[in-house]
């Protein structure tokens, strides 16, 4: 769910807007410059924090791996 967090979340501020929109009587001009900005910046804001989790899951599984070759090395029952 992560890999697709930059369509989801412009996906759902587009249907909040554009209901919003709809319901405020807009024109359709007006309706379509709104829901492009919305979508642009949704996407931006989507794919910074999809990369983000995906640098943090990453670094702690590397962390993890190390502990865990750290923990195998000390190991008392091997001699």
């Amino acid at each position: 769910m992560v890999k697709k967090l930059d369509i989801i979340l412009p996906l759902f501020a587009s249907i909040i807007i554009g209901g919003i929109s709809f319901f405020q009587k807009d024109s359709l001009n007006t309706m379509l410059l709104k829901l492009i900005i919305i979508i642009f910046l949704f996407y931006i804001i989507g794919f910074i924090i999809r990369l983000m989790i995906e640098k943090v899951y990453l670094s702690s599984k590397k962390e993890n791996d190390n502990g865990n070759e750290e923990i195998l090395e000390k190991d008392p029952t091997k001699k």
